[in-house]
């Protein structure tokens, strides 16, 4: 779940997932759902009450969007906040359908997203590391722009991390452990998508 701010007000969204209204975030109770183009799937359109065919997603709101005698509105602006790897679910390019992720690689500060699809397509997608959060028990660090490591809150050493990482719904949280202190870091790490669904993956 990602925060959009669509046509001014601050919306919670999902992309390729449909919800029901009893699992709305707190402080966002409308739920409506996006349609996208026809031509083009990585954009919400219009806000609908319910959506069949070109469903985007599922948009949540803390005031009403749509007016008790519209069934839509038109999306005149939506603007993103940084993409996180728990937003980062695509749609495939062949039929439209939702990508599952598989495994991330790193390599400096970018991530290589494995993608596929029940269709038969993969693929991979490319972010770059903008910011992580760290802990160890009740130690925490906050770092930026990290180069393919981040700091154990314990000893504030350097820790590498893991080239190859299984990823449990597109979201890439993981435990790494500090090979100076032996803590078991708990990591969470932002990215910014920076290129298109392509092949192969990096060897």
């Amino acid at each position: 779940m990602n925060k959009a701010t669509i046509n001014g007000i601050e919306c919670m969204v999902v992309e390729c997932e449909r919800f029901k209204k009893d699992m709305a975030p707190s402080g966002f109770p409308y739920m409506y759902q996006g349609r996208h183009h026809s031509n083009d799937w990585s954009h919400p359109i219009s806000i609908e009450r319910f959506v069949g065919v070109n469903f985007w997603g599922t948009i949540f709101s803390p005031v009403p969007l749509l007016e008790e005698e519209f069934d839509y509105i038109n999306i005149k602006s939506i603007e993103y906040e940084d993409i996180s790897m728990d937003s980062m679910q695509e749609v495939c390019p062949e039929c439209a359908g939702c990508l599952a992720y598989g495994k991330i690689m790193v390599t400096g500060s970018i991530l290589y997203a494995s993608v596929e699809c029940g269709c038969g397509y993969k693929g991979r997608e490319e972010y770059s590391m903008t910011s992580y959060t760290t802990s160890v028990a009740d130690s925490n660090y906050e770092g930026t722009e990290p180069n393919g490591s981040v700091v154990c809150p314990s000893c504030h050493s350097e820790v590498v991390l893991p080239t190859d990482i299984e990823v449990d719904g597109a979201c890439l949280d993981f435990s790494v452990d500090c090979s100076f202190c032996g803590a078991s870091i708990e990591a969470s790490i932002s990215c910014i998508f920076e290129g298109n669904i392509a092949l192969p993956m990096p060897a």
